[in-house]
């Protein structure tokens, strides 16, 4: 399959990589997609499955991060950065979660050094979500629900140094819609009449555990965004044509825009997507984490074979992907992980104590609550992603005699009360 590259890796990571052979596209064979004479929706649809399989590589090769998320807005992503955006135009992510496709396409374009696909959330290089010390980074991406608050005061300073040009783009999860910043900050945003600021919902209907619809319902978003003043549009988030009508069209009276782009979260991957969950499946697998050998071999073939199939189609040669052997890493007998440990803690604690009660921030996953949830479900609660209601609800949890335990990631925790 092309040039053998063999790298050994001084971290640990995950036992679902060690000793298989990854994959990668390089960056001449993004190169030619670039130089192909073919339509726009042809050569971004060819780009963004690239990315896709450059995307898994990344998180295959860290032995972490996020796919499905990457997967349901590569489609926009890779439509705006080779079809709308211009020098003078911003555009970041506020979800985060989408990292490694956003980095697979920059790094494709050259906007990142594209060496840097090897050193996914690796100390000094591509941190898990955009950073702005890296290249393509305007701002900080998290805690979740702050991409507005951070266009909005973008526009101010353009304003007072005088710049009126450029457009600004800000891609929002679905999920982070829960976030009580994010409808604020709608409010004088709309209020400001500033029709360079288009924000697209990558309504993908999961969050970060499970569907948005069994965490924190929505309800009508079209009506709730109109409502705060908002021109609001609406369109499958992977077609090309109505992103590029709508991605093109002016905003009403000045209006701030917001395109609702329904989404599949994992598109790409057949069994990735979340419309291949099953009834009475709770939980969408590939949200974050690795997938597994027998995954990966899959996910790859399957992006391979779609490649090839549209070059073809378009009479495109693109090189080969470039094959990586990882070494397999022999890890300690004498560690421990932490959820389990943490997840049998809090049981046990529970346990001999029923005044513990356990509130999640959609991370029952990552925090190993799903045993507390299934022994003691009246003592746990389930608060979405929506840090601050948290934080509030255990205060006065606290204050009727209970021991409230919030859970959440600390990063966006501690920046939350």
């Amino acid at each position: 399959m092309g040039e053998q590259i063999t790298y050994s890796v001084s971290e640990a990571i995950e036992e679902s990589t060690a000793g298989i052979q990854l994959s990668y596209f390089d960056k001449n064979a993004f190169e030619n997609v670039m130089h192909l004479d073919a339509p726009d929706k042809d050569k971004t649809y060819l780009f963004a499955q690239m990315a896709r399989f450059n995307a898994l590589y990344m998180v295959g090769r860290a032995g972490s991060g996020h796919l499905g998320s990457s997967f349901s807005s590569l489609d926009i992503v890779s439509w705006l950065y080779l079809n709308v955006l211009k020098t003078e135009d911003r555009y970041y992510s506020s979800k985060g979660h989408d990292s490694p496709g956003l980095y697979a396409a920059q790094t494709a374009l050259g906007i990142l050094p594209f060496d840097k696909i090897h050193s996914l959330r690796r100390l000094n290089w591509l941190p898990g979500h955009p950073d702005i010390n890296s290249p393509g980074a305007h701002t900080n991406t998290g805690s979740l629900g702050m991409g507005v608050s951070k266009a909005k005061d973008f526009l101010f300073a353009d304003d007072l140094s005088g710049k009126h040009d450029g457009r600004l783009f800000v891609l929002t999860g679905d999920g982070e819609l829960q976030e009580g910043q994010f409808w604020e900050s709608l409010v004088t945003a709309s209020r400001l009449r500033n029709g360079r600021l288009t924000v697209i919902v990558d309504h993908n209907k999961i969050q970060s555990d499970t569907y948005l619809s069994s965490v924190s319902d929505l309800g009508d978003l079209e009506e709730k965004f109109a409502s705060f003043g908002w021109d609001v549009s609406r369109c499958d988030g992977h077609d090309y044509e109505a992103l590029e009508k709508l991605l093109n069209s002016q905003s009403r009276d000045g209006r701030p825009k917001v395109i609702i782009a329904d989404t599949v979260k994992g598109k790409g991957v057949s069994f990735m997507e979340h419309t291949s969950m099953k009834p009475e499946q709770e939980f969408y697998k590939y949200h974050s984490g690795a997938p597994g050998q027998d995954d990966y071999k899959s996910a790859r073939q399957e992006l391979v074979a779609d490649i090839n199939e549209k070059s073809s189609v378009l009479k495109l040669k693109i090189p080969n992907p470039i094959d990586i052997s990882i070494e397999p890493l022999t890890i300690s007998k004498n560690t421990e992980r932490m959820i389990p440990a943490y997840s049998d803690a809090i049981l046990n604690t529970a346990r001999s104590n029923n005044k513990v009660v356990a509130l999640d921030a959609d991370l029952i996953l990552d925090t190993g609550l799903i045993p507390f949830k299934e022994e003691f479900p009246e003592r746990f609660i389930e608060c979405g992603i929506a840090e601050q209601d948290m934080v509030s609800q255990a205060g006065t949890i606290a204050l009727a005699g209970y021991i409230p335990i919030v859970h959440s990631f600390a990063c966006f925790l501690t920046s939350r009360p």
